[in-house]
């Protein structure tokens, strides 16, 4: 037996010690009721497996001796008549709980499981009052026990109903965190699949410039026609490599998941809390100012979610001495829903405007390390406004704000009625 199970062998007699002090007397002055015995059954529930039947012996002995101590100081004698045959009832109780664990396996998955309680504590009672020397009791004595064994054993279906309620409400949030985590990490992987499918594109230019340049040189009979074949065959193996990456992905997004539907107000709450959370692990202090006019259903959230996400995430980065005011608006407009992110931070230079959906094209210099932007976020926002979501995007900026407006046509997003069914 290992620290750890002494310890709550322990402490579940000496709380079992102290519960059996408030009890009321049944039958006679000498055979004493308390709620002490439903302790052990709360425990395996908490804790599943631990010395059970020494913490029942235990705490009979202890509480013989504390009522024995008791009686003494207010009394003057030393005497345990009429005490000690408390301690048949917990030795009778607790081999019998402790079969009934085994049986169980320490786990009580089932709440009827624990109607055997009512018989234990029914056939210890018995075996408390044989050693009184009660003889036969009457049906009203039977039935007596009966009730309080039935009163004990409704405790512990209680205590097991509220840690039941308890745990599937901590599962269930659980999940919610989860599939908020799985939200955004799957918008992350879309948003790159998306750009890797511009990549593949791009290769495949490259290898067709590759095998012009090869034609080329040798029909002028130069010698570096071979090399030049060369790179527009090595440029094609990569780009086969490229795809099976890239349906690689694509399949397991779209074989393992069920993107479902979700309404605007739920997947803003979700990036929302996010976005503070991310903001907060930057060291960027942010004054949102939020206004959501509109709600809809939709099955773009994760497109939907990368758009939104890399023009905040943008606005947080253009922080100025770790504080920044960013403005989130998302309305209806006519037939179109209109989203806006505004940030009060470094403003981008007007030379930069024309430049900033281009591909590469990044503002973010780390001056310590050298270290430059990708220069993929805003590209990937309009890749996905225009071509996924049918949708437009405009930059308007002045010496003190900048400020991304997304338009999108309502039926790009809105799921109907009819489609959800």
């Amino acid at each position: 037996m290992d620290r750890e199970s002494v310890r709550r062998g322990v402490l579940c007699a000496v709380l079992m010690i102290f519960a059996a002090q408030f009890s009321l007397n049944l039958f006679s002055s000498e055979f004493i009721i308390s709620v002490a015995i439903v302790l052990p059954a709360f425990f395996v529930m908490i804790w599943g497996k631990y010395p059970a039947l020494p913490a029942v012996l235990l705490a009979g002995v202890g509480n013989f001796a504390l009522r024995a101590t008791v009686n003494w100081l207010s009394t003057g004698e030393v005497t345990g008549r009429g005490l000690w045959q408390e301690i048949i009832f917990y030795f009778a109780y607790g081999l019998l709980f402790v079969w009934f664990c085994r049986w169980t396996e320490w786990s009580f998955d089932r709440w009827q499981r624990l109607l055997w309680l009512v018989g234990i504590d029914y056939l210890s009672n018995l075996a408390e009052l044989a050693c009184r020397g009660e003889g036969l009791l009457s049906p009203q004595m039977h039935l007596g026990l009966l009730a309080v064994a039935v009163l004990r054993t409704a405790l512990v279906i209680g205590f097991w109903l509220v840690l039941q309620s308890q745990r599937l409400a901590l599962l269930k949030q659980e999940h919610a965190e989860r599939y908020r985590h799985l939200l955004l990490l799957i918008s992350r992987l879309k948003g790159e699949v998306i750009w890797m499918r511009k990549t593949s594109s791009m290769m495949e230019d490259t290898m067709n410039t590759a095998y012009q340049f090869y034609t080329q040189l040798q029909a002028q009979g130069n010698p570096g026609c071979v090399q030049a074949l060369s790179i527009s065959k090595d440029i094609h193996e990569i780009k086969k490599e490229y795809q099976l990456v890239i349906r690689g992905l694509s399949e397991a997004m779209e074989e393992d998941l069920d993107e479902g539907e979700t309404d605007f107000r739920s997947l803003w709450q979700i990036l929302f809390e996010a976005e503070q959370i991310s903001a907060r692990h930057a060291g960027v202090r942010v004054e949102w100012d939020v206004r959501i006019e509109t709600d809809f259903q939709t099955d773009k959230q994760f497109q939907l979610l990368s758009v939104l996400r890399n023009l905040i995430d943008n606005a947080v980065e253009a922080a100025v001495g770790g504080q920044i005011r960013i403005a989130f608006s998302a309305r209806r407009q006519g037939d179109r829903e209109v989203f806006t992110v505004t940030n009060w931070g470094k403003p981008i230079p007007a030379e930069c405007l024309p430049c900033i959906f281009d591909p590469g094209f990044s503002t973010k210099v780390d001056y310590t390390t050298g270290q430059v932007g990708r220069g993929i976020g805003l590209c990937l926002v309009r890749d996905l406004t225009e071509q996924e979501l049918h949708g437009t995007i405009r930059v308007d900026a002045c010496d003190d704000r900048t400020s991304f407006c997304v338009s999108i046509p309502t039926t790009s997003l809105e799921v109907s009625p009819c489609d959800s069914i």
